[in-house]
């Protein structure tokens, strides 16, 4: 299952009911890493927030009692099929590194209007994965964000990321406990 449509989140939900309530204070920070191992759930977690956040108005609005996207929701349709046009997705899943046109892409992807007059989302994969070239570019994009422009970010913690990147984004770092994988485990088996 791909983290796009991985459903219902089975972890991090602390850290997921403390950035909905930032949304909901209308402090959210544009420009969040999430840091931690590979495989733990950061990309699924992220598609959980996406969803929230185009969510709220629509039918079938994000559930927030049971941490479940409703499959019928509208967004959540477009989101996996990587047609929503609020979202840009890079990531190096064909390629082993992320090279400077993805990232130039955000500048095109920047410049348009919101659909809908909702917050605008720039998802990187693997940032870690990115060439210099490209580390430099994302630099020069984080230094003057769009308004309505969301930046989420997701680093693989065994791989290093640039020390200035970091420095520009609100860090939060995941890692799940023996008793966390367990019950995780126990969960998808059912």
């Amino acid at each position: 299952m791909t983290p796009s449509t991985q459903t219902k989140l089975l972890s991090f939900k602390d850290n997921f009911k403390e950035l909905v309530n930032l949304s909901l204070r209308n402090k959210l920070p544009n420009k969040l890493i999430f840091s931690g191992n590979k495989g733990i759930g950061k990309s699924t977690f992220a598609f959980h927030l996406i969803n929230y956040l185009f969510s709220q108005d629509e039918e079938g609005s994000y559930n927030l009692e049971d941490n479940e996207i409703n499959i019928n929701n509208k967004s959540y349709k477009l989101v996996s099929n990587n047609t929503h046009p609020n979202l840009l997705l890079i990531d190096s899943t064909d390629k082993k590194f992320i090279e400077v046109s993805k990232i130039r892409e955000i500048l095109n992807f920047s410049s348009k209007t919101s659909f809908s007059n909702k917050k605008k989302i720039v998802l990187i994969n693997n940032v870690e994965k990115m060439n210099i070239n490209a580390s430099n570019a994302l630099l020069k994009i984080l230094e003057e964000p769009s308004t309505n422009l969301f930046f989420i970010l997701i680093h693989n913690s065994n791989k290093k990321l640039i020390s200035t990147i970091n420095s520009r984004c609100i860090k939060f770092n995941f890692f799940i406990t023996e008793s966390e994988k367990v019950k995780i485990i126990n969960n998808l088996i059912d």
